[in-house]
């Protein structure tokens, strides 16, 4: 296969392309066997999420596999977080396969992989070699066939979600959850089943061609619907789901949609209470850090920073043995969930938070947008990253620097990260200030700097 091709599509952490140009059942033919060669495999799991093509590209991807005398455990539809659970507890599989978009829009499909033990498979570490092996083509069969088993783990998942909570007491509380057409609302209501919960359904049908919108919920569009639902039903919380349910963005009654900056702190520190650990590590990403350092530094735990992206910020997690960890994006990964991210557990943990503070998120959030506010997360295409870079670190030199994740400048009043997306051609900024006028100040600068010289902003 064509080099250009694989480095287009093997991203930072995952595989994306667009179906048909970019994506094949004979790639996925080739993947399943490179990564047999890869692994050495005896046994590898494979999953779909729910869009059309994933089925065929299964196929591919297993007969890949099995052409090289490897078996396979299916696992059916499934979200990623299971596919995590899948490789950390059956001691038997070399990894696990997802075939998966995430969010993106229905002309899109991919694939996650994790090794054994849910171990991470990304960059250098892993997808140069899987390309490599790709590219030299040399596949020699290894009779006999590889065998095709079907899985069903879904009781023992739920079981593991739970276990992160005290289910007595849970009180009830009123949620509105928009599943986006994805894989969310099937398994939220599997794993919540019984709870007391007066839960208002939107978009439940898994389809994937997504009729309703996209399953991005980092996107307004996509969230409007449910900030109104949410609000109309003076809901304790909503959640908007993307496509394979590894994230959990949530709602407020006032129709605010708190990222993981203001969510994550709250989770940090309930788990902190409830953990009775001695001062521990707490990972979070460096796009807007003033509350996770002085939320979890009040409630007795250490911030540390990590460049964002899954694969990074779950060798973070593993390398300081963390609690917790959490992203803007809201992507929250425990220490107890094998150092991966879980939606799910983020929702356990929610509605066990709330229902002992017996207040509505809206009420626990009203405190950090005023202390803490932000522009949110602002995109642009750029067509020279390196010279906006360079620009950027002279006109501000005065700050203090990092460049952990893009490039990051911190003031007295205010500070800026910089990044190159690991998903999308963008860059992402994102400004935090003392408060919202210099904020909005800020925020038009960079506009001027960035949309008008030099990019267009990004939707």
């Amino acid at each position: 296969m064509d080099k250009s091709l694989l480095d287009k599509i093997f991203l930072a952490y995952d595989i994306r392309g667009i179906i048909g140009e970019e994506l094949t059942e004979n790639f996925y033919l080739n993947l399943g066997k490179a990564l047999v060669k890869f692994w050495n495999a005896k046994v590898i799991a494979v999953g779909i999420d729910m869009r059309q093509s994933s089925r065929p590209f299964s196929k591919a991807l297993i007969e890949g596999i099995t052409d090289m005398g490897c078996d396979v455990y299916f696992l059916g539809e499934i979200i990623t977080e299971i596919g995590y659970f899948s490789a950390a507890s059956m001691k038997e599989i070399d990894g696990t396969v997802i075939v998966t978009a995430s969010h993106n829009p229905e002309e899109y499909n991919g694939a996650k992989i994790v090794g054994a033990n849910a171990s991470v498979v990304a960059g250098n570490t892993g997808f140069e070699k899987i390309k490599k092996i790709i590219i030299e083509n040399n596949f020699p069969s290894r009779p006999p066939k590889g065998k095709i088993i079907n899985k069903d783990l879904i009781q023992d998942y739920r079981k593991k979600v739970l276990s992160f909570i005290n289910i007595e007491k849970i009180r009830d509380l009123k949620v509105v959850v928009d599943a986006g057409n994805g894989l969310g609302g099937k398994f939220f209501d599997i794993v919540f089943a019984g709870l007391p919960l007066d839960v208002t359904r939107m978009h439940f049908k898994p389809d994937g061609s997504f009729p309703n919108h996209p399953p991005n919920p980092a996107e307004e569009k996509n969230i409007r619907e449910i900030r109104e639902k949410t609000k109309s039903l003076n809901a304790d919380f909503g959640i908007a789901f993307d496509g394979d349910a590894d994230r959990a963005s949530f709602i407020d009654s006032k129709g605010r949609a708190p990222s993981g900056y203001y969510t994550g702190p709250l989770i940090a520190s309930h788990l902190i209470r409830k953990e009775k650990v001695e001062k521990p590590k707490i990972i979070h990403d460096t796009r807007l850090i003033w509350a996770p350092h002085e939320e979890i530094s009040n409630a007795g735990g250490i911030p540390v920073m990590s460049k964002s992206g899954r694969s990074f910020m779950r060798e973070a997690m593993q390398k300081y043995n963390a609690l917790f960890g959490f992203e803007t994006t809201s992507h929250m990964y425990y220490r107890d969930y094998f150092f991966w991210d879980s939606g799910m557990v983020t929702i356990a943990l929610m509605l066990e938070l709330l229902s002992e503070s017996e207040k509505k998120l809206s009420e626990l959030c009203d405190d950090y947008y005023e202390k803490y506010p932000t522009g949110g997360e602002i995109n642009f295409e750029i067509k020279d990253t390196k010279a906006i870079f360079e620009m950027l670190k002279d006109k501000f030199k005065e700050g203090k620097y990092n460049e952990i994740d893009g490039i990051s400048f911190d003031f007295t009043d205010w500070r800026f990260n910089l990044r190159e997306s690991n998903t999308q051609p963008f860059v992402r900024l994102s400004i935090e200030a003392k408060d919202e006028n210099l904020v909005s100040e800020k925020v038009q600068l960079f506009s001027s700097l960035l949309g008008e010289e030099y990019s267009k902003t990004g939707k």
